[in-house]
């Protein structure tokens, strides 16, 4: 009988590992990369400049805070996280007020890239901007 126990003890442990395993893969480990998105531009918490860095293909996890901006679109978006050049590999999030989280694969070329803020936020929305560096 406990033989009975155990094998259905390694059993259950077998498919725990075996269903537990894709879903961290596709959760992942990878750290969260915080930005604020506000009146007065771009920042990245802890570092003098707005930019940030990531590997090539890897998976990037962004939560980004949306601080009220002067003016909004009529879909309640106060600002947007841009990438001209990637839009079509989703990088073109809408920000509305509050903090939301993105996940997102970077892009496979190394390369600096400009992020933009699409939404007309007010007075600084020329200069709304930051660099995300991608190496390999």
């Amino acid at each position: 009988m406990i033989t009975k126990k155990r094998a259905l003890l390694i059993v259950l442990f077998t498919l725990g590992i075996l269903v537990l395993s894709p879903v961290e893969m596709l959760l992942g480990d990878e750290p969260v990369i915080e930005i604020i998105a506000g009146e007065d531009g771009f920042k990245v918490p802890g570092r003098k400049k707005p930019e940030i860095t990531v590997k090539a293909n890897s998976v990037v996890r962004l939560r980004i805070t949306t601080e009220q901006g002067e003016d909004r679109r009529k879909d309640q978006a106060v600002h947007t996280f841009t990438i001209k050049k990637l839009i079509g590999q989703g990088w073109h999030l809408i920000l509305k007020e509050g903090t939301h989280e993105f996940t997102l694969t970077a892009p496979s070329q190394p390369g600096k890239y400009r992020v933009e803020c699409m939404v007309f936020c007010g007075e600084i929305h020329q200069d709304m901007s930051m660099t995300m560096t991608v190496v390999p």
